[in-house]
Order: C-alpha cells, then sequence, then structure tokens
C-alpha cells in the first residue's frame, strides 16, 4: 500500500509507505526493541521513542517546564512544523537570545550549525543520517532529534537521543504517563496522504501526539532493516555530486550524510525541478546569512540515475548561460 504524498513536500524526503503485509505480521514489536535498536546504534545516547520529531520538540519543552513567557531561539525561517511544535508552549523567536530557555539549532539536511549560547540546546537533526555516537551532539546539545519517516521512509516516528539517562528515563515516563492521542488522531495520518483537510487536522495537533500504536511500531522495525542500504545508497550519490566537481556551498562530512544537496542558484529550470520551489539555506543562526538554494534530493527513494540526470541538466544550463 502506497499513499500519495502530500504535494508541499513532493520529492524532498521519502514517500511514506504502509506496508500492510509487515504491519499485520505475527511478531510483536515494543517501543522497548525499537529504542534498543538504537541505543545500539549510537551506545553513548539514550534514546526516546516520540510518534514524530514535532512531538518530540514539544514533550522536551514541556519536560523543561517551558511556558509562553519562555523564549525559545528557532531557526531562521524555520517550518511550520517547528514553530506549531514550539508556538503550543512557549514564545518561538528566529534570533539568538542569551536569556532563552531552550535553543533549537537546525542541522539542516544534515550540514551541521556551531554555537555558542547558554540555553539548552536541542540538536534539530532529523534529516541527518548520522555515523556512530561520536558524532552526536556537535553542540554538546542536551538532546538530539531526528525524524524516522525522512530517513527511513516510515509513516510515524521521531527519535530524541538524550545525552543523559535521566533524562531519557523521565522523558519515557512523561510520554506513557501523559499519554496524549488517540486511533482517530492515528487515522488522521493516514487519510492525510488522500484528504488535504486530513492533514491539516494531523499536523496542527500532532507536537501534543504521544500514541504509538503497534501497527506503526512494526513498520518502523520493518522500515529500520534497510539502514545499511540506505547508508550505502547515500555514501554512492554523495561520490556522484564529488565527481561532477561543482562548487559546494558547504563541505560534505563523512560523518553525516546529507540528505539534500543545495545549489546556489535563484534559476530553476523545469526540466530539473524536483521541489516546488527554491529553499532558505541556513548558513548560521544569523537570519541574513541564509541563501536561496536549490535543493536536489539524495534520498533513498530518488536512484542514482534520477541524480545524474538531475546533475546533469544543471551543468549543461549552468554552461550554456556562460
Amino acid at each position: 500500500m502506497q499513499l500519495p504524498y502530500h504535494k508541499s513536500e513532493l520529492y524532498l524526503w521519502p514517500i511514506p509507505r504502509l506496508s500492510l503485509k509487515n504491519a499485520f505480521r505475527a511478531k510483536k514489536v515494543t517501543v522497548f526493541e525499537i529504542e534498543n535498536w538504537f541505543h545500539e546504534l549510537y551506545p553513548l545516547a539514550f534514546p526516546v521513542l516520540m510518534p514524530s520529531a514535532r512531538s518530540s520538540i514539544h514533550i522536551i519543552l514541556d519536560y523543561l517546564n517551558t511556558t509562553r513567557a519562555s523564549i525559545v531561539c528557532t531557526p531562521p525561517f524555520g517550518s511550520h512544523c517547528i514553530l506549531n511544535a514550539v508556538s503550543f508552549i512557549g514564545t518561538p523567536s528566529p534570533i539568538p537570545h542569551d536569556k532563552a530557555s531552550a535553543t533549537l539549532v537546525s542541522h539542516q539536511w544534515g550540514f551541521t550549525k556551531k554555537i555558542n549560547l547558554k540555553s539548552v540546546t536541542i540538536e534539530d537533526s532529523v534529516d541527518s543520517l548520522i555515523i556512530g555516537s561520536s558524532n552526536l551532539f556537535p553542540n554538546d546539545g542536551r538532546f538530539e532529534i531526528i525524524s524516522l519517516p525522512k530517513l527511513y521512509g516510515s509513516l510515524v516516528g521521531g527519535i530524541i537521543l538524550c545525552q543523559s539517562e535521566k533524562d531519557a528515563r523521565l522523558l519515557r515516563l512523561r510520554r506513557d504517563t501523559h499519554s496524549q492521542g488517540s486511533f482517530f488522531h492515528s487515522g488522521m495520518r493516514v487519510m492525510g496522504f488522500l484528504s488535504e483537510t486530513a492533514h491539516k487536522y494531523w499536523a496542527c495537533l500532532e507536537p501534543l501526539n504521544r500514541h504509538l500504536p503497534e501497527i506503526f511500531l512494526r513498520d518502523i522495525w520493518f522500515k529500520l532493516q534497510n539502514h545499511k542500504s540506505i547508508i550505502d545508497d547515500r555514501r554512492l550519490k554523495i561520490k556522484l555530486i564529488k565527481s561532477y566537481q561543482m562548487q559546494l556551498i558547504e563541505n560534505f562530512s563523512d560523518n553525516r550524510l546529507v540528505n539534500i544537496f543545495p545549489i546556489k542558484t535563484k534559476s530553476i529550470p523545469s526540466q530539473i525541478a524536483v521541489a516546488d520551489n527554491a529553499r532558505h539555506f541556513i548558513r548560521s543562526l544569523d537570519p541574513l546569512k541564509t541563501v536561496e538554494v536549490f535543493p536536489v534530493p539524495l534520498h533513498k527513494d530518488i536512484t542514482v540515475n534520477e541524480l545524474e540526470k538531475t546533475l546533469d541538466s544543471y551543468v549543461s544550463l549552468s554552461n550554456s548561460s556562460r
């Protein structure tokens, strides 16, 4: 069963697919098993499974006793899901603030950003394929968040990676004892790919969600088994990009495999357009230092041949405009 993807995010991320065959298979999957899988992947971190990255943001801020009077620094040009999750409980601000109660640092598309602020740091690595525990927490953040749909194509799932075992234990307790969400809300996630109205209902209330139906846990577990092939595929695509010797906005890292390759251009020809429009690439926390880019996705649903055609078209266009 493949669900139509929401038009506003066309191609930038993997298409979430819910395999009914795997979702209803006999083996029961628990939250503990998925958290333990990530603990084995990142032995120095303590994972907490949540329904999504946005619900991860909300529960962390709630755990930190965030109130409406609390300033939470958010990335410049932050997405609606970030602003929505933060504004449910605190006051988002794109301006760096030394007196902020928390700061979300966006490692956009897998490119790390460094900060030097005194507030609690939440490393937003939702679309970073991170290789090994030693490459976590680039700002020594207290928490780091990754998104399972953006990395593995699952229907739901966010992982909070904690430096402190105590933080992880108390977050799990808060998730399990302050359970919110329902099968109706989970149904809106599925229906959201068929109905824009259902998608809006799900998106607006998702930060409050704590509900993890077993059918989704089984789907997550099945998708995690593709981890190695996803890593190998991403490395191959990055190697291909490097072979073109294109000018990079930022250098690639071998420790964080980027999910999107940003090309600095305001000219997006229709023959290579794989996104709705140009996006802002964050160079720092300063809103004035963002760059408008053409995003080229590298996720698992983009084939190497498709990527090669996109790069060939861009190079051809660049040469003809000289």
